[in-house]
């Protein structure tokens, strides 16, 4: 497993985002800090605490091909001298065999300067009130 040094929380929220787009848990898991007093909360799923429960909740959704498109709009970032709190929408487009959906997710992310560099403590997502899109694929071209 790589780990990588990131200088700024920005730069760990971007391999965060990169790895989830491209279903890369080596990535993934240099960005999370490593111990018991992490935490991930999926959206509509329970609290996962420390770095197994963490790291296997990615790994687990990595083994599926995801199809995803993630795009961040930032609502909110403050940044101190060892702790980061980064407040975004995450608008992402689920592309299936037969449709696309397109969906907005609140995220707060929470990152801490250690001697490793900046390093995810908490991803917290939950699902935006906006509806949902779902848009069927259709093709005249035979298959």
């Amino acid at each position: 497993m790589r780990r990588s040094r990131y200088a700024t929380s920005q730069e760990a929220e971007d391999a965060f985002y990169h790895a989830f787009e491209a279903a890369d848990f080596d990535l993934m898991a240099s960005v999370w800090a490593d111990g018991g007093h992490i935490e991930c909360i999926h959206p509509m799923s329970d609290r996962l605490t420390g770095s197994e429960e963490v790291l296997d909740s990615w790994r687990s959704m990595f083994q599926q091909p995801l199809g995803l498109s993630i795009k961040i709009e930032a609502q909110y970032r403050t940044v101190g001298t060892s702790l980061a709190v980064h407040c975004v929408d995450e608008h992402i487009t689920l592309i299936e065999a037969d449709s696309v959906q397109q969906s907005v997710i609140h995220a707060t992310n929470v990152y801490t300067l250690n001697d490793a560099g900046w390093q995810m403590i908490l991803h917290h997502a939950s699902p935006s009130r906006q509806p949902q899109h779902r848009q069927r694929i259709s093709s005249e071209a035979l298959h």
